[in-house]
């Protein structure tokens, strides 16, 4: 054969190849639901204008607002223990979510109350029926 020949085929797969990839990639659509408990959707249209994005996990104050903080005001709000604490820093249940790491910087300080409980989960219990090595049961 050709050089012809292996060239037409080569092209041939690389279109067939790029024409699959755009219709597998066509009608995708990126969904933003919520999976939570409480079925809400944070596009929903009268919730996204107006409430915060983390209403409904956390309590909002009466009346959110805009802070006038900067990086350098809110850096000091995120734990960070000694090397001799029994606490860790990474905690999961947040009280308030915001602790220091707020992408915008004036959206800490106005928005959530200072203290929402949350629901923490109990801890798996050990399986009974299968001892496996190193696995332990913490007491809480």
């Amino acid at each position: 054969m050709s050089n012809l020949v292996y060239n037409t085929i080569i092209v041939c797969v690389i279109f067939y190849l790029a024409f699959m990839i755009y219709f597998n990639i066509k009608n995708k659509k990126e969904g933003f639901l919520s999976f939570t408990d409480k079925n809400v959707s944070y596009g929903e249209f009268p919730l996204a204008v107006d409430k915060p994005i983390l209403y409904g996990d956390y309590n909002v104050l009466a009346k959110p607002h805009l802070s006038a903080f900067n990086s350098s005001d809110i850096y000091k709000e995120y734990p960070i223990f000694p090397s001799n604490s029994l606490d860790i820093n990474r905690i999961r249940y947040w009280t308030k979510p915001e602790n220091g790491t707020c992408s915008r910087a004036e959206m800490c300080g106005y928005l959530y109350d200072e203290y929402t409980p949350q629901d923490i989960p109990p801890p798996p219990s050990v399986p009974g029926w299968n001892k496996r090595v190193n696995y332990y049961e913490e007491d809480y």
